[in-house]
């Protein structure tokens, strides 16, 4: 990466990263089948394999490790395009969750979760509610994924207990309120062996501007096609400004990302102001993002048969992923000033 621009290598394994997303998993996917809302999560899953098979959760991992072995820019450029195309939250499971293994020296687990057979969900802890928390797309998973600020670990889902299926914001997903094991995850890698906690909170963020993008885009061909009094309502100053204000946002919180990957590549100083930054950033430009989208979407913004919606709901849901806006602005206030 130079000056903030993905090399052409860089450039090529993100646009095959795109180019099977929007032939297998395109958007439209999320669109309802007769009466009931669709569950993501049996739609993607069918690609699970295929996308481990074609190397996705095993971008930044190292070869010797049975990843890849790019980096942490090709695992970026790779999430820009998961969030874009609203890939199941699982794939943050998928891929950090391998990592983990991999680290604790769980081979065996690190080829099950790369080769896309041994799903993974997220977990979500709850402040208020002390061993508890919620899991987020893992009915099926044999694992789940936690990090917190001390590190990154993976927790045996059959060990969980009082599971109780809650309906999520996002309804393409299953949400379930559980209660954690009394004893720490089974596999736990601490932060200073592998800052796989910030790692997920950069990754995060590149899903959450995918998604600002994916809005960015819907609005402008939603308004060249709309028509109203004859011409098409991209033609009005109202809509023309709030297209123009979402490309803003998205290309501002984009560039700070890249900022951010290159701070963790080489790990500055700064990297945690910066990744901060970046995941706080990402998060208020896809709500707000996806907000206008629907609101140049007028009245069919808010129906199943337009995505609109589901931009704003995950959006929503990755906020509370990892960190969410309020700690993240306590962690920003706590560190340096970048230097000039």
């Amino acid at each position: 990466m130079i000056h903030l621009q993905p090399t052409p290598d860089q450039e090529e394994a993100a646009e095959a990263v795109a180019s099977f997303l929007q032939a297998e998993m395109p958007i439209e996917r999320l669109r309802p089948r007769g009466r009931e809302l669709p569950l993501i999560r049996h739609r993607d899953q069918a690609k699970w394999a295929e996308m481990g098979a074609l190397g996705f959760f095993g971008l930044g991992l190292e070869e010797d490790l049975g990843g890849v072995g790019l980096g942490v820019v090709e695992e970026t450029l790779a999430f820009r395009e998961f969030g874009r195309y609203l890939v199941a939250p699982r794939v943050l499971g998928s891929v950090l969750g391998a990592r983990v293994a991999a680290r604790a020296g769980r081979a065996d687990l690190v080829e099950g979760i790369l080769a896309g057979t041994v799903p993974v969900g997220l977990l979500l802890t709850l402040e208020d509610e002390p061993g508890t928390a919620y899991l987020v797309d893992g009915a099926d998973a044999e694992w789940a994924l936690t990090w917190n600020a001390g590190g990154a670990g993976l927790v045996d889902t059959a060990k969980l207990s009082d599971i109780e299926a809650r309906e999520s914001i996002d309804s393409t997903l299953e949400f379930a309120h559980v209660r954690l094991p009394a004893s720490e995850p089974e596999i736990w890698v601490t932060a200073d062996v592998d800052p796989i906690p910030r790692r997920g909170d950069l990754l995060c963020a590149a899903m959450l501007v995918g998604l600002s993008e994916g809005t960015r885009d819907d609005s402008v061909e939603f308004a060249k096609m709309r028509k109203q009094f004859n011409q098409p309502i991209g033609s009005f100053q109202a809509v023309k400004h709030r297209c123009a204000d979402m490309a803003t946002r998205a290309a501002a919180a984009w560039a700070q990302i890249l900022f951010a990957v290159l701070a963790e590549k080489e790990r500055t100083e700064d990297v945690v102001f910066q990744v901060t930054a970046a995941k706080l950033i990402a998060t208020d430009t896809a709500i707000r993002n996806a907000q206008a989208n629907i609101q140049n979407h007028g009245a069919t913004g808010f129906t199943s048969e337009v995505e609109a919606h589901h931009f704003l709901k995950r959006s929503h849901l990755l906020d509370q992923v990892g960190t969410n806006q309020r700690r993240l602005r306590d962690r920003l206030l706590e560190q340096p000033a970048p230097p000039a």
